[in-house]
């Protein structure tokens, strides 16, 4: 009998410690995040007085890949166009997903040329629904561009 409660007891202090852990992770990650969008808004403000303006055009910022395999390897090229009379500059390209690998074919677009960025998603770890954003800052009048892709495993 006493050890069936010792068990009990070890049972619970285990449940609680670990509600106590996730509770303090959830915690943490919602700070970590209201803290990247400060730095976030901060970044942009410190990059609109650095670098000059330009405007850009993005063509099919999204792709719809529908209902594919689990394993299946998706590559896709998304481009910005300058087409503003300023250098465009790519400061980062930020996928929110460890499943997406990105490159650029330039960081620097002169004026009437196009970027090149070239999205690998690798689908082994998904299930069900999926959607990966992409997320390009630079020096454009909106300082940041969302390219998604959407899909089925």
């Amino acid at each position: 009998m006493k050890t069936s409660k010792n068990k009990i007891t070890l049972y619970v202090s285990v449940i609680l410690c670990s509600i106590i852990v996730l509770v303090v992770n959830i915690l943490s990650l919602k700070n970590s995040h209201q803290s990247t969008k400060a730095t976030y808004k901060q970044e942009s403000e410190e990059i609109k007085e650095k670098d000059p303006l330009t405007d850009v055009i993005i063509s099919s910022p999204t792709l719809k890949v529908g209902e594919v395999k689990k394993g299946t390897i998706i590559k896709h090229d998304f481009s910005i166009l300058n087409v503003g009379d300023k250098p465009l500059i790519i400061y980062d390209i930020i996928p929110d997903c460890t499943c997406t690998e990105c490159n650029l074919s330039k960081k620097l677009i002169l004026p009437d040329d196009k970027a090149i960025i070239s999205a690998v998603i690798d689908t082994k770890g998904k299930y069900g629904n999926f959607l990966v954003n992409i997320i390009v800052r630079d020096n454009s009048k909106e300082g940041a561009h969302r390219f998604i892709i959407t899909g089925h495993v």
